[in-house]
């Protein structure tokens, strides 16, 4: 278990934190009436709150509460599981520790401890029963033959987590919705032979060893009524009489569906995936801004239905440009967009996409030709499908990225090349359990392949510009850093257009193959970059990484302004033009190892852009040496954060700490040309 936690926006998401969710989420189970009960606190539950007075705790600041909170135990792999886990602090200043068990008509666990004992003769287990008692002062003997094991390890937990915060005090807490009191009988005889008194007040001192003070307290509340965040009211009528006037002329591509039939399954997915009224609104309304109208369509979304559902279907949108910019390049970006996406946006997306997947398996299994379809080659789709699914995994997001792995991966089963002699091969797909077929490469590139794509020679008249702003910036004089950046106001990949290879058809040399695996560890990238001198393999180009420029854009929104997906009329051409990425030096296809560091090279978004899906060994590029190295700015990076008020802190915090480290570790092995 890692030790991040995120926030809750609600009891639902408590629900994928448990082991079996289907199972124990439920109204009335002790799961949900918990998560409930605390989200409905303000910040406490009133019943808390009450015996917290009541036992003499006075008011306490609640920090934060970690659901499903593991601390590891010896004697085992199995940790213990804490309900949720609370750091809250007296006014005074000194924290307090809570373990907080849900309880309505459960027992604490299947055994008492002489029935555990017996399960197993483990060295183990004999390790692990001897640490609980030893930490609370019980002897091993019959006295505590009947006690409750999970009572034993939830409290032991308590106040492990209470030494790892510093915390003078822990209370192992029984938050309790049963009106009868179900098994408080196992609780008070716990209590006693920790040496407290469970009739005196709701929350009781209990004598164990140690520096940390344990108390152990019994509280009852209510179940909150059953009243579920996915009800669904006038709004979500709206919405669908919305979906059905906007996409009334509209059918799925080569079949005679409504394509209302589509929006009603993605609300349908982002409901059962525990999803809000306004997450399902969006799905109905995920293509209107794309399809129907652009950002007039988006305007009405808003008046209707809110900020909250058009910042959805505006994020979910992979272009409003008309027309359309390339397949490739839209989808690319769509993709890089994703890995800082909100979470309602990622459940929408995942939900449209897992829908056109199970579509694309379905027509496939059928015999439809469903290739023809697209405004791109198998390859291509076979690509997105599978990039997505990675996409979505690396961000945790649930049961439906799972299934679209697993779908992407059918899909490609069910795929065969029928362009290739012999009918088919196997195809490659971005997901690490599709095998991979590498072709052999042809002497020469098929018709309409060029051998080399003119490259240009390095032009660092924007690094520098950008250089001059970051260093007005940290030395505190932001009118000379705006009078710098205000020439690159309006300077977009869109008037200043890049020139870029075009995108294979299908059929022809080579195919088109991505990452087979996750990317490197944000550690080795940033030390490719710094061995690399931030200079692009390719150009000699100079290049400053996404996140400096990514600051400067929040330092100037106006002038500078950041997309997520990096659209070419909204994004300033630097982005796409000196950003620092990776690339391999010979391409995977062709055999190269994706992750060694011989075989990754620094490359500037501009020549990443321009090779589209071709390999350097296409275009006939080669290494090269003579760039200008220089830091990239990341020696101002930390700097610029802080001056700026260290916003988006998870974002950026990673990549300090990533870049001082490189910068002073040992050099990597340079590529092998």
């Amino acid at each position: 278990m890692t030790r991040i936690y995120i926030p809750s926006h609600g009891a639902q998401d408590w629900r994928w934190l448990l082991a079996k969710p289907r199972l124990h989420w439920r109204h009335g189970a002790s799961a949900k009436a918990l998560a409930d009960s605390w989200e409905a606190g303000d910040p406490w539950p009133a019943e808390i709150r009450s015996a917290l007075a009541a036992s003499g705790f006075g008011e306490l600041e609640l920090l934060f509460a970690a659901p499903e909170h593991e601390t590891p135990l010896p004697g085992g792999s199995r940790a213990s599981q804490t309900d949720l886990l609370v750091l809250a602090r007296r006014p005074a200043g000194d924290q307090i520790v809570f373990a907080v068990e849900g309880k309505v008509n459960e027992p604490f666990g299947d055994h008492a401890v002489d029935q555990w004992r017996v399960q197993s003769d483990s060295q183990g287990r004999k390790d692990r029963l001897a640490f609980l008692l030893d930490r609370l002062g019980l002897a091993d003997d019959a006295s505590v033959a009947s006690l409750r094991y999970q009572l034993l390890h939830r409290t032991v937990a308590a106040l492990l987590e209470a030494e790892r915060f510093g915390a003078p005090e822990a209370v192992m807490l029984v938050h309790s919705f049963s009106a009868t009191a179900e098994w408080r009988d196992d609780y008070v005889s716990f209590a006693r032979a920790l040496g407290a008194d469970p009739d005196e007040q709701p929350i009781v001192p209990a004598q164990v060893p140690g520096d940390v003070t344990l108390h152990l307290g019994w509280v009852t509340g209510p179940v909150e009524p059953d009243v579920p965040g996915q009800r669904l009211g006038a709004r979500f009528d709206r919405a669908v009489r919305l979906a059905r006037e906007l996409h009334a002329a509209q059918q799925r591509k080569g079949t005679q569906i409504p394509y209302l039939a589509h929006l009603l399954g993605v609300a349908s997915l982002v409901l059962e995936d525990g999803g809000s009224e306004d997450e399902a609104i969006a799905g109905l309304l995920h293509d209107a801004v794309e399809d129907q109208g652009g950002a007039r369509t988006l305007r009405e979304i808003e008046q209707l239905f809110g900020r909250e559902v058009a910042h959805i279907v505006a994020a979910c949108s992979d272009t409003d440009v008309v027309p359309k910019p390339p397949w490739r390049e839209r989808k690319e970006a769509y993709i890089a967009h994703l890995a800082t996406a909100h979470p309602s946006v990622l459940r929408v997306s995942l939900a449209d996409k897992l829908h056109n997947a199970r579509a694309i398996q379905y027509d496939l299994q059928s015999g439809a030709d469903v290739w023809r379809r697209f405004n791109a080659g198998r390859d291509e789709v076979l690509w997105y499908y599978g990039a997505l699914a990675d996409a979505f995994l690396q961000r945790g997001a649930g049961p439906m990225a799972v299934e679209l792995q697993r779908t992407a991966a059918a899909i490609a089963a069910n795929a065969p090349d029928r362009s290739a002699p012999g009918g088919g091969r196997e195809t490659v797909v971005s997901s690490p359990k599709v095998a991979v077929t590498v072709e052999p490469v042809p002497e020469e590139p098929a018709e309409g392949v060029p051998a080399a794509l003119v490259i240009p020679e390095p032009d660092n008249a924007v690094a520098d510009q950008l250089a001059r702003v970051v260093r007005a910036l940290v030395a505190r004089e932001p009118d000379q850093a705006l009078a710098e950046i205000s020439s690159l106001a309006g300077v977009t990949a869109r008037t200043h257009p890049i020139e870029r290879m075009p995108t294979l058809p299908r059929g022809q040399w080579p195919k088109s193959t991505h990452g087979q695996t996750r990317n490197p560890a944000i550690g080795v990238i940033a030390r490719v970059y710094v061995r690399d001198g931030f200079t692009c393999g390719w150009c000699g180009r100079q290049t400053i990484p996404t996140q400096v420029l990514r600051l400067l854009s929040h330092a100037f929104p106006e002038q500078f302004p950041y997309h997520n997906a990096w659209k070419m009329d909204i994004a300033p051409r630097a982005y796409w033009d000196i950003s620092t990425s990776l690339d391999h030096v010979r391409a995977v296809s062709m055999g190269g190892d994706y992750q060694a560091p011989t075989n990754l090279v620094t490359a500037c978004a501009r020549c990443q852009y321009q090779k589209s899906n071709l390999p350097v060994e296409a275009l006939g590029w080669t290494l090269r040496s003579d760039g200008d190295r220089w830091s990239g700015l990341v020696d101002q990076y930390a700097a610029l954060w802080e001056q700026l008020g260290k916003p988006d802190t998870a974002e950026h915090s990673k990549w300090v700490r990533a870049f001082a480290a490189a910068l002073n570790a040992e050099p990597l092995p340079v590529p092998e040309c």
